[in-house]
């Protein structure tokens, strides 16, 4: 029997999850890895809207894909000495196109996470910890004969760890991080409608990541020392340790099986970017960010926020 066509579009939404998961990863510890001296000794919120491009190339004869994707994370946190505790939910859209064969997929995402830090001495330690719902759909169209549609959901878990050693030099504060991030991502049984024969049966897509990772931030202030213009510099690389092949299991209505593999994971991950900080007030403050995913192995990405941070 032929095997099915189409199918890596399952394994693409699984891997977009766990990109997405880790970068939710990175966020909340680049928020935690400054010095406690810089920020007055009061509870907080945050929020911040963000909107990306990712670029998965195919390997192994199977196709890449593109996401875009658009949201929000927000938090409250509060300092206890040198500690600080806090809570963080979002919201996340992401669109995802496959190249050169016609099927997409979308995934609407609810996150929750905790996060903390604590200092002891002049470094920093931090965690945090998270759950993602993800409702996910994808079609594969076949022309006259129609599209095959189904909606499923997925879970994703993560944990991340990092330390962190800010330094002053020159008036300039340089921050190297160095920690490990984890995520986990399960996508549920589904069914096919609405192709006739071509519809499938996909079973469960587990997906997993590790990555130990290392970063540099340069952080520099201009003007007046009471509503400074902080500006800010990025570098990191995080290396995948986990097996990058990526397939699951479908089901022909006769009952046959097949293995729908899709292209790998991402093994190689060097970041880079910049941000600007102004300070209206002593308790606010409102950030402008660009990022950027190097091609070093076959994904890139880019992505803009915007950050609203308010003590009280």
């Amino acid at each position: 029997m032929v095997a099915p066509l189409g199918t890596s579009i399952y394994t693409a939404l699984g891997t977009t999850a766990l990109i997405r998961a880790q970068t939710v990863n990175a966020t909340l510890l680049e928020r935690l890895s400054s010095s406690p001296m810089k920020d007055p000794a009061s509870s907080g919120s945050w929020i911040t809207a963000m909107g990306s491009r990712t670029k998965v190339g195919g390997t192994n004869s199977q196709p890449g894909f593109q996401s875009h994707q658009y949201g929000f994370l927000a938090g409250i946190d509060h300092p206890t000495g040198e500690s600080t505790l806090g809570a963080a939910a979002g919201y996340m859209h992401t669109n995802i196109g496959e190249d050169g064969t016609g099927s997409s997929g979308t995934t609407d995402t609810l996150r929750l996470a905790l996060y903390g830090n604590g200092w002891y001495g002049p470094v920093g330690l931090a965690a945090t910890v998270g759950y993602g719902l993800d409702f996910l759909s994808q079609k594969r169209p076949f022309g006259s004969i129609g599209t095959a549609e189904g909606d499923h959901i997925g879970q994703e878990f993560t944990t991340a760890a990092q330390a962190s050693l800010p330094l002053t030099v020159g008036g300039v504060v340089l921050t190297p991080n160095v920690g490990l991030r984890y995520a986990y991502f399960h996508g549920n049984t589904f069914s096919e409608t609405g192709a006739n024969g071509q519809n499938l049966f996909v079973g469960t897509d587990n997906a997993r990541s590790l990555q130990p990772f290392g970063a540099i931030t340069l952080d520099k202030a201009f003007g007046d020392t009471a509503k400074p213009v902080n500006v800010k510099l990025r570098l990191g690389y995080a290396h995948e340790m986990l097996a990058g092949g990526r397939a699951v299991t479908v089901s022909a209505l006769d009952g046959t099986v097949f293995a729908a593999p899709g292209t790998d994971l991402p093994r190689s991950f060097l970041t880079t970017g910049a941000s600007v900080s102004l300070h209206p007030s002593k308790s606010l403050t409102v950030a402008f960010a660009f990022d950027a995913l190097l091609n070093t192995g076959h994904a890139s990405a880019q992505a803009a926020s915007a950050k609203l941070d308010y003590r009280f």
